[in-house]
């Protein structure tokens, strides 16, 4: 295996349980990985679009040539969707503060990410994880922007219960989007294998 994919499996595997450790004290569910989306050969299925629809935010894990891979903006967009019908019922005004997608900055530099990337309020940036071997709960910087999305998550969860009966219906009919355009203003870009879907109330928490 690459130093590359070394790298994002290994991040991967210290973010999730790090964030899963964060959210412990806000749900009982954990986070979710879709271990086949990292995988040769993957392909979507019904079970990976329900389990999308069924959480309540998505983290992205960005590197620069993330927005390649139509897969990822397959989901990019799946997500956008789900936000866009979860949050039309409600007031903007109250939700203004709040999105469905946060990316978390792997690798790239801030004046060169894409809009759909740059335009989230709440991404992090954990572009200073270096090797696959590096331990975030080591990292004091770290576990300060991991805590920061887990009560993020949980500020999202506690102001769409207030406002919602319920936006995780009709998953069972939800499919991931076809024939997603590349993002307009980084064509030379490309996709990194890794997301993280966020749920609540029963479903997905990460």
């Amino acid at each position: 295996m690459s130093w590359a994919k070394n790298l994002i499996r290994g991040f991967i595997s210290e973010f999730k349980e790090n964030l899963d450790s964060s959210l412990e004290v806000y749900f009982d569910e954990g986070v979710y990985v879709d271990e086949d989306r990292l995988n040769p050969g993957f392909k979507y299925n019904a079970a990976l679009a329900k389990a999308i629809c069924q959480s309540l935010c998505m983290v992205v894990v960005y590197i620069p040539k993330y927005e390649r891979h139509e897969y990822c903006r397959k989901e990019f967009a799946a997500m956008e969707y789900l936000e866009k019908k979860r949050f039309c019922s409600i007031d903007d005004r109250k939700m203004s503060e709040f999105g469905m997608i946060i990316p978390v900055i792997l690798r790239g530099e801030k004046e060169d990410l894409p809009q759909k990337i740059a335009k989230n309020i709440h991404y992090a940036d954990f572009s200073r994880w270096t090797t696959a071997s590096d331990k975030i709960e080591d990292d004091k910087d770290s576990i300060k922007e991991v805590e920061k999305i887990a009560k993020y998550v949980y500020k999202l969860y506690k102001s769409i219960e207030t406002h919602c009966d319920d936006i995780f219906y009709d998953c069972e009919s939800f499919r991931i989007p076809d024939n997603i355009p590349e993002w307009s203003d980084s064509p030379m870009t490309q996709t990194f294998p890794g997301s993280w879907n966020v749920g609540a109330g029963g479903k997905n928490n990460g």
